[in-house]
């Protein structure tokens, strides 16, 4: 028997006979999904069993439609069973209306006289895998080959194949993010019990060769040559975390999505059910190409991030590390007060070191002798925000909660505290938050520190400690089921007034919980991981600490912010004094602004000359938007970013142009890698150089762009019969510095707006010649640059009414 549902993008069909089901999009040529199966796999005692691959009796339920965060939905439920163990399957598949999204989910409820424990849940199994070598969780890598393995039917991101790439979402916040081509390797960590538990997916398989690749909640495989894509992931992770598999291959590409069973327990007369699994067929160089799944997600927790602005603010982490006392607080409290018509910053954040060990979070040490309570009354009463790092899910291993409480930890099956990875120079240990005492003691810790202590801003930091791979006390629960009960827990105790930044955490529990979110691992003092000094072993490390690699997700994980969260790129550090050249520094401040994110210094404050402040200045207030990542499917690391502007002087694009290498370049850039047309006449304004170019024909060419910097560009179109603001040195944005703008045949008046006392320069394309100049009514002389361009040196505080009188 055959099943279908349909709206006006897609038609599903299921198959009970075959006992698969197919997705195709009603686009000549689009993309198609035919023939996949679903599988379930558990254990009754030591006894294996598949599940799903017939099914037996199914019956069909009547269709309906439901009313549901998504809008009016197609629905159609399929019972199977039960088999041999009496396990009852229901299959739920729905299609809104108005979005062309398909979404399923399976159910599992035990009728039979004994529990199982359900290790893994194909929701989608579909082409053909060729056997190759994985590194599993022990480490050692298994090398096969030889004919596919598994697999059925036939998946296409096109009807007629072409070279096929893979965009890989990593499992928490440091976990690499990117696109892969075909025949690259998938950039997993070398660093084994060190690292993996950290970045990886304890139950996700890492692939070692060629075109092979997972991803973590979502994933797009894409059609390079037709520009065509099949995103296919979960809608949430409260339930389970979902993971993904893919093969590049243009001819057989080969996809398994699967729900983590994690070994739960499924007792007599229990059910349990899967996260809504989702298919969106895509264009890539769409404008929006991830928007229709993001926005679902958002739809399916019900955020609402209106209210939520990005921060700006200071940390003292990356200045003091774990050598921080209340003296070193008070003292940069004090300095950003004294600057703060300089520097406007809102929060004052305290990080790591506070503690006497990570765990005791109620006891510091000698540097806080009366505790973090008195920081944070000062820090308000200083006219700031006062913020608090906790990780609450960790342990280390010389704490006195481990001595105190060990059977509070998570353990493995010989009965040993789980491995959290190597952090703090040691391997670190995590709580059992199925274990009540362990989930009371971190409520209480988040009660004290908010309504005792007085922080109405936490950093939540490794809270992937709650979902690594163990015996839980509760055995009932998945590790995604676990974390979010933790965060949930977190949250109603905060309150919502209570600005709670995720951090080292797994994304999909956390939507709808946390106000911001770090998308990228730590920034460092280089660009390149190291570790004690040493690069050399370090270099390739995706998610280590390090300048490049949290640029690198700030850039491919942008689509989320303003949607699930604020997105947090991390610090940016100014000082010297540091292994980053100024080129480096750049190309930092550049991705936080062009990100839309928060920004948050970490340098001492009073130490930082006046040419470094001027970088943070520039990017104040924050854009707040987010990008369009043009090459966000055909780069590793992807080069182009986009930002549409506009204001009273009209629109204009701000292009971010990256150099990832280790040499200078020099390059002509087609301006269609920004999907802008070529046939107009631009003016292109390079902020942090100050120089000009007319572009004529479509390709802007840019003489020297250092190792790891960026070119920042206003793009603006020319106007014949006006003027035309071109750019300036005040705001990264190259525009929203002006407030007003006005012309007429005598006369160019606008006026610039700053939140501080500041000099530079701005730069015009006038219609006529100029008479005169003036601001604040003060005449001043106007430079000529070239034909047409002027620039006008300009100092002001706050506001600055410019007048232009023509000839």
């Amino acid at each position: 028997m055959q099943i279908t549902l349909d709206n006006d993008d897609l038609q599903c069909v299921i198959d009970t006979y075959k006992a698969t089901w197919s997705l195709f999009s009603r686009t000549r040529g689009g993309p198609f999904i035919e023939d996949a199966t679903i599988r379930v796999q558990y254990k009754r005692g030591f006894t294996r069993f598949r599940a799903l691959h017939k099914w037996q009796h199914p019956r069909i339920n009547t269709s309906r439609i439901e009313t549901s965060r998504h809008g009016p939905m197609q629905i159609k439920d399929i019972t199977i069973g039960p088999d041999k163990n009496n396990l009852e399957y229901t299959l739920t598949y729905a299609m809104p209306e108005n979005h062309p999204l398909l979404f399923w989910k399976l159910k599992i409820h035990n009728q039979g006289k004994r529990s199982v424990r359900v290790n893994n849940i194909t929701l989608m199994n579909v082409g053909h895998f060729r056997k190759g070598g994985f590194l599993p969780k022990g480490g050692l890598t298994l090398v096969r080959s030889g004919l596919p393995e598994g697999g059925h039917g036939v998946i296409r991101p096109h009807q007629d194949p072409g070279e096929s790439a893979f965009f890989s979402n990593g499992w928490q916040s440091w976990s690499n993010t990117g696109s892969y081509q075909e025949s690259e390797r998938y950039l997993g960590t070398r660093l084994g019990i060190f690292g993996a538990p950290m970045w990886n997916n304890p139950y996700t398989p890492i692939p070692k060769t060629k075109g092979r690749f997972v991803s973590e909640m979502f994933g797009v495989l894409g059609d390079l040559t037709h520009r065509s894509g099949i995103l296919i992931g979960f809608l949430s992770q409260k339930q389970n975390f979902g993971s993904l598999e893919v093969q590049t291959d243009s001819l057989y590409p080969a996809v398994r999505l699967w729900a983590n069973g994690d070994n739960v327990l499924l007792n007599v007369g229990s059910q349990i059910m899967t996260d809504w699994a989702v298919i969106d067929f895509i264009d890539i160089d769409a404008e929006d190409p991830l928007g229709n799944y993001i926005n679902a997600v958002s739809r399916e927790h019900d955020i609402e991030l209106k209210e939520k602005e990005p921060t700006t603010g200071w940390c003292s982490w990356y200045q003091y590390f774990q050598n921080i006392t209340a003296n070193d607080i008070n003292h940069n409290v004090q300095t950003a007060q004294n600057i703060k018509d300089a520097l406007p910053l809102n929060l004052m954040q305290i990080d790591d070191g506070f503690e006497r060990k990570v765990g005791d979070w109620l006891e510091t040490k000698k540097g806080f002798p009366d505790g973090v309570a008195p920081l944070a009354s000062e820090i308000r009463k200083s006219g700031f925000t006062p913020g608090l790092w906790l990780a609450p899910f960790i342990v280390h291993p010389r704490s006195k909660l481990l001595r105190k409480h060990y059977s509070w930890l998570l353990k493995n099956k010989y009965g040993m505290p789980v491995n959290a990875g190597f952090i703090w120079n040691a391997f670190d240990r995590a709580l059992d938050l199925t274990n009540p005492p362990a989930l009371d003691y971190v409520r209480h810790v988040i009660h004290t520190a908010v309504h005792e202590w007085g922080y109405s801003y936490l950093k939540l930091d490794f809270l992937y400690a709650a979902a690594l791979s163990g015996r839980y006390k509760d055995a009932t629960k998945t590790r995604a089921q676990v974390l979010r009960q933790g965060l949930e827990a977190i949250r109603e105790v905060a309150g919502a007034e209570t600005t709670l930044l995720g951090c080292g955490c797994p994304l999909g529990s956390a939507i709808g919980l946390m106000d911001a979110m770090r998308i990228g691992p730590d920034v460092a003092t280089n660009w390149f991981p190291q570790f004690e000094g040493h690069q050399l072993l370090f270099r390739r490390e995706p998610s280590m600490p390090a300048a490049r690699n949290a640029i690198h997700n700030t850039i491919t994980r942008s689509a989320m912010h303003k949607r699930w969260w604020i997105n947090d790129p991390d610090c940016l550090l100014l000082r010297p004094q540091t292994n980053l050249s100024l080129s480096e520094v750049q190309t930092l401040a550049s991705a936080i602004a062009m990100s839309g994110g928060s920004l948050l210094l970490s340098d001492k404050l009073d130490n930082l000359p006046p040419e470094r402040i001027r970088i943070a200045q520039s990017l104040l207030p924050l854009i707040g938007k987010r990008p369009r990542v043009t090459d966000w499917f055909d780069a590793s690391n992807p080069r182009f970013l986009r930002v549409d502007l506009e204001n009273t002087s009209g629109l204009w694009v701000l292009l971010g142009i990256f150099n990832w290498s280790e040499q200078p370049i020099r390059e002509d850039i087609p301006l269609s890698k920004f999907f802008l047309e070529s046939d107009k006449i631009y003016y292109a304004h390079s902020f942090w150089d100050g120089t000009t170019q007319e572009i004529r024909d479509g390709i802007i060419s840019l003489e020297n762009i250092p190792p790891h910097s960026t070119k920042l560009i206003a793009l603006r179109t020319k106007k014949e019969g006006a003027s035309l603001y071109l750019g300036s040195n005040l705001h990264v944005s190259q525009g929203l510095e002006i407030i007003n703008w006005q012309e007429n045949d005598n006369q160019l008046t606008f006026t610039i707006k700053r939140p501080f006392k500041m000099d530079g320069f701005v730069d015009l394309n006038l219609k006529r010649k100029v008479s005169k100049t003036s601001i604040n009514q003060i005449p001043v002389d106007i430079k000529t640059l070239d034909n047409q361009i002027y620039r006008l040196p300009i100092s002001f505080n706050e506001i600055s009414d410019v007048t232009i009188c023509f000839v």
